[in-house]
């Protein structure tokens, strides 16, 4: 019986590590994502403002695989990318949407210069984010990795493994 309950246990707890089997977040993989899809997404350099604050994340049950997710207003000021640069300026209000999954939770970075890719559906943009991607951003890139960024989205030069030994 105990090593039933152990086999059971490990199940469980692998399980859950799972979740945290993610690729590392890269801003390179995350054009390559925005570029195949079939939604649309502006790619921007800016700065994410929640407009009334991020709400409080209810306690999580941790035996609840599919907690609720949060979501909020948000207000995005920054520039959107054209084939030669971040250029284009954009003031637009986001729904920022952060998702989780058991105990882990997706986290947008707010008030910070970073790369996001706004989906945009009828006039409206958001932003989701789950504990297994950068949805919420990438703060923190550089003007090297910004150009290597629209290489990518534009030239169809990707290699999400070369900007992850930086």
């Amino acid at each position: 019986m105990f090593r039933y309950l152990t086999a059971i246990g490990t199940v469980l707890i692998a399980s859950q590590a799972h979740a945290l089997s993610c690729l590392p977040p890269n801003p390179i993989r995350a054009t390559e994502v925005a570029v195949e899809s079939t939604d649309r997404f502006v790619m921007a350099y800016g700065q994410l403002q929640a407009i009334n604050g991020r709400p409080d994340r209810p306690n999580i049950d941790p035996n609840n695989q599919n907690p609720p997710a949060i979501s909020y207003e948000a207000r995005f000021v920054g520039m959107s990318a054209s084939r030669r640069a971040f250029d284009t300026p954009i003031d637009a209000r986001v729904t920022v949407t952060e998702t989780c999954l058991a105990v882990w939770c997706g986290r947008a970075a707010l008030n910070t210069q970073m790369l996001v890719f706004l989906k945009q559906q009828a006039g409206d943009y958001s932003i989701e984010t789950g504990p297994c991607d950068m949805g919420g951003g990438f703060p923190n890139l550089g003007r090297a990795d910004l150009r290597e960024v629209l290489r990518c989205a534009f030239q169809s030069d990707c290699d999400a493994e070369r900007f992850e030994l930086r």
